[in-house]
């Protein structure tokens, strides 16, 4: 009886297979890639549909938005130094977080240790998934006497992709000629510093406004937005570029880092070059770029989107800010009593 050999596969038959599926692949991954970053957006957008939520709850309870961030001088015997706190802190009890908010003694600073294990949970709210490196610490050395009576120590807390935009550096850089009225910037954003002393608050030059206080309109006018990848410095390429070299801390870093970090309410963006390098350097510490260059302190917004970043406005909206828009539109969306017309 004759032995007939099996079929099988040639190895020029293979070598077709193999580049069909590797042509297959090559087709399907950019789709599998664009699927899972329009993921990643909705649950950015949620998140800070929910932190916008949060600041309208606080709001209607204490009758104003909620502080950038808090200052409070000592006060013995009770409050032996003085104290700061963050707008990420003062929302916890509106975004379910009670069991982070009532423990944490608010007459301690942030370099107590009691309170640092609190203030070092990971919250999923102020995290954005498209963000590298999830869950990271921030550590930050801060040096005594950054405000009047505050120790210095070894700032640690959870991360935050999220930031108050205070106002609006180099004003008529981005307005352009001609420049009316000519300031070089004004802390004109919807939220400001805030203290329970009022000899503070006017030291400080703080305010606390309330929904119809803001003459832009509400939904012209952001309230946070994304400044993701912090405390890591990166540039415009998406690339890590710190710990900035020549830069002592904490300013080698990005220093405003951390949902407890008062710090984190202080960004007043000027602008960086479109390359985002060395934002650290005098001559790149402003520019034309305003939209995913540098996510620096004091630079610009910026996130791991592509084409933008994600911010929620003063009425609770969340818009998709692009790169493509003027800078003059961004500015105008910061600010909220100038009288500007924001349109995107």
């Amino acid at each position: 009886m004759s032995s007939r050999s099996r079929p099988g596969f040639t190895l020029i038959e293979l070598l077709v297979v193999i580049a069909i599926i590797a042509i297959l692949i090559g087709l399907l991954l950019p789709a599998v890639q664009k699927i899972r970053d329009a993921a990643n957006r909705i649950k950015c957008t949620n998140n800070l549909k929910q932190i916008g939520l949060a600041a309208h709850n606080y709001h209607d309870t204490y009758d104003g938005m909620p502080p950038a961030w808090k200052y409070e001088p000592p006060a013995p015997p009770a409050r032996p130094t003085a104290v700061a706190e963050s707008w990420g802190f003062n929302i916890l009890p509106f975004v379910e977080q009670d069991n982070v908010f009532r423990p944490y003694d608010r007459n301690k600073t942030l370099f107590d240790t009691a309170n640092q294990t609190l203030t070092m949970t990971q919250l999923k709210v102020f995290q954005c998934p498209a963000t590298p490196n999830s869950n990271r610490l921030v550590e930050l050395t801060i040096p005594a006497g950054v405000l009047p009576g505050l120790p210095g120590g070894t700032l640690r807390s959870g991360i935050s992709d999220y930031t108050v935009v205070t106002g609006i550096r180099n004003w008529c850089m981005f307005m352009g000629s001609p420049c009316d009225p000519p300031d070089v910037g004004v802390r004109h954003g919807a939220l400001s510093s805030w203290s329970d002393t009022p000899a503070v608050v006017t030291a400080l030059g703080g305010r606390k406004l309330t929904l119809p206080m803001i003459i832009d309109g509400t939904s012209n006018t952001i309230l946070i937005s994304e400044l993701a990848g912090t405390p890591d410095v990166y540039n415009r390429a998406r690339q890590k570029i710190s710990p900035l070299q020549g830069a002592p801390p904490p300013a080698n870093m990005s220093y405003g880092a951390g949902w407890a970090n008062p710090y984190n309410g202080e960004h007043w963006p000027s602008g960086s070059p479109f390359d985002g390098n060395n934002p650290h350097f005098p001559q790149n510490s402003s520019g034309p770029c305003l939209i995913n260059c540098s996510n620096y302190n004091g630079r610009g917004l910026y996130s791991f989107h592509a084409g933008g970043v994600v911010a929620v406005m003063c009425d609770g909206s969340v818009r998709f800010l692009r790169e493509s828009m003027a800078t003059k539109q961004i500015a105008f969306a910061i600010t909220s009593q100038r009288g500007d017309l924001f349109t995107d």
